[in-house]
């Protein structure tokens, strides 16, 4: 009877303490008024931002548009899967030379260029993510330098179909009607590209996937022993990043409208590596930060010529040296003081 009554109690006890936990948590997931009216604004800003500025200003933010997919892509490789990677100029290639080629030369339907480009690099990308089952860090990020300069030797060398040195030129697009030369028509393009793979993003990270990849990221011994395929996982972090930064690669070259082998060096896979830094590994807002700030910086300090890569440089060793986590974890940290907590109504 007693072992009876104090079982009741515990059931009790766990009881109350579960329904306390579920208050706290209706607490802290109740959502501000403030926040969804801020979310509203910075939403009608960007859906009116081509008519508030100017082409060039809607030029400059689909750019960041473009770069913001490829920063998902590498963050879900090396922010969330720990696997680092220099050879991503070599997936963006893929996808803007894929998307021109088959567009312009075998009239398939931009949509559908687009796509397969992203296949043929996912496809890229379990070949190349074949290293990673046998080195890490430095060592791998050598063995994937070598696909970027792999594939930007043959869109020099195969002149049939990359038009070579001479650059390929990619205009006269439309879509379902719609003119891709007009500014306006591209940005809203590449914006719904950017709300379908945040929404990817978010889904993949708060699921099972997302969390078996942050655990062979943290300890792969630890993931082997909860039944987590170390091998499998690896191998679709360079799918699924390849996947992005080829959908990319294609924007990007709707966008720019001509192609030339040149623009895919090494210095493009550091400047994708150095954005997540900076921004923050392993987030969404990180990459758009890193992203944004990187695509911004070099128009505010145009007029001082070679002055944007020397902060761009000063900021990401300060970043590593001080803010491991980016300026994400910043915002993160801000975030969490009471004064925030108290303005934002939570």
């Amino acid at each position: 009877m007693e072992e009876l009554k104090r079982g009741r109690c515990d059931l009790m006890g766990k009881i109350s303490n579960e329904s306390t936990i579920e208050g706290i948590v209706r607490v802290k997931s109740s959502k501000s008024p403030i926040k969804f009216i801020v979310y509203f604004i910075i939403g009608l800003i960007i859906l009116m931002l081509p008519f508030i500025y100017g082409s060039y200003i809607t030029y400059i933010v689909s750019l960041v548009g473009v770069y913001y997919i490829v920063s998902l892509g590498l963050n879900i490789l090396t922010g969330v899967a720990g696997q680092l990677s220099l050879g991503h100029s070599g997936f963006f290639a893929i996808g803007a030379y894929g998307t021109a080629i088959l567009t312009m030369k075998a009239g398939v339907p931009l949509l559908f260029s687009i796509l397969i480009s992203g296949v043929v690099s996912l496809l890229v990308g379990a070949i190349v993510g074949i290293p990673s089952l046998r080195v890490k860090g430095l060592y791998l990020a050598i063995v994937t330098l070598g696909l970027g300069v792999i594939v930007q030797k043959v869109l020099l060398e195969f002149t049939a179909l990359t038009e070579g040195a001479a650059g390929l030129l990619f205009e006269n697009i439309h879509f379902f009607g719609f003119n891709l030369s007009n500014e306006t028509t591209v940005f809203y393009f590449i914006l719904a590209f950017c709300a379908v793979f945040t929404y990817l993003t978010y889904s993949l990270l708060n699921s099972h996937t997302g969390r078996a990849l942050l655990t062979v990221r943290d300890n792969e011994i630890v993931a082997s022993s909860l039944g987590i395929s170390v091998k499998y996982y690896k191998i679709l972090a360079f799918c699924i990043s390849g996947f992005y930064t080829a959908i990319a690669g294609g924007l990007y070259a709707v966008l720019v409208h001509h192609l030339s082998p040149e623009m895919f060096s090494i210095n493009m896979s550091i400047t994708f590596l150095a954005m997540i830094i900076v921004g923050g590994l392993g987030s969404i807002g990180g990459s758009l930060i890193g992203t944004a700030f990187y695509v911004l910086l070099p128009e505010m300090l145009r007029n001082f010529k070679g002055l944007e890569e020397m902060i761009f440089g000063f900021f990401l060793l300060i970043t590593i040296l001080f803010f491991p986590k980016g300026v994400w974890g910043i915002v993160q940290s801000i975030k969490r003081t009471k004064l925030f907590e108290k303005l934002s109504g939570n």
